[in-house]
């Protein structure tokens, strides 16, 4: 679904025809799982249609149906927004700043992805030497993915957000403990998706943080271990691109 492609369907939302958009919505959901910028872009409708929902109903107060019909609208658009993440969409600058998501913005579930930016942010930061604003960023991915994790325990993605923050732990110089929490999280994972992919990426992070060359070998091993039960079709890009894997990319 192209930017182009999804227009009509903004249109619409535009005029209030809400439950057209939306069931057109819940049936591209799981076509485009692996299609990172079309989920994306489902995510805005989703969103858009929360706010619909209020403006149809005005000048009345919401009903409680109404208010049950936003709700899952707003899951649904975190829900693609999650498809989106986990296949490799990494404009959360975009994601802070849209306007068609406004709706979701006091949602405890987005700071997955803001959580997602800062890190990228300290990333982009460390490469280019700004070691202090890059220190920042991390402590503040770690921040969010710590106030996500407290708001939503019982949430079983709450170890993909753990992986974000055990990642910026690593950049901070806690290679050690943060192995030993990626060890730990390993058998809850599974064998195959994006949580494994993602925890390939604290162990390779790790192989360059030790100047053990013993606990070198064994960080690379695993990060190899890992990226073998994650690697499909859906995940070529993300492994292509992903700056936390560029310690293991030249083996």
């Amino acid at each position: 679904l192209s930017i182009r492609a999804s227009c009509p369907l903004f249109s619409q939302v535009a005029i209030g025809e809400i439950k057209a958009v939306t069931d057109e919505a819940e049936n591209l959901v799981w076509i485009l799982a692996k299609e990172a910028n079309a989920e994306y872009r489902v995510a805005c409708l989703f969103a858009l249609a929360v706010n619909g929902v209020e403006e149809a109903r005005k000048p009345n107060p919401l009903t409680a149906q109404d208010k049950r019909k936003q709700d899952r609208y707003r899951g649904e658009a975190i829900r693609c927004l999650q498809f989106a993440h986990d296949a490799g969409f990494s404009d959360f600058f975009q994601t802070s700043i849209d306007a068609d998501l406004y709706s979701l913005r006091d949602d405890p579930r987005m700071k997955e992805f803001e959580a997602t930016h800062q890190y990228q942010l300290g990333v982009l930061d460390k490469k280019r030497g700004n070691a202090k604003d890059a220190k920042a960023y991390f402590e503040r991915a770690q921040q969010l993915s710590q106030e996500w994790i407290k708001s939503l325990p019982d949430v079983e993605r709450h170890r993909q957000v753990k992986i974000v923050w055990l990642c910026a732990h690593v950049q901070l110089g806690h290679s050690a403990e943060a192995i030993t929490s990626a060890d730990e999280l390993r058998p809850k994972l599974g064998k195959k998706g994006p949580g494994v992919f993602r925890l390939a990426r604290v162990y390779s992070l790790a192989s360059t943080a030790t100047d053990d060359p013993k606990l070198h070998e064994q960080y690379r091993a695993k990060a190899f271990a890992a990226l073998n039960d994650a690697v499909s079709v859906g995940l070529k890009q993300p492994l292509l691109l992903d700056d936390d894997l560029e310690p293991i990319r030249s083996d």
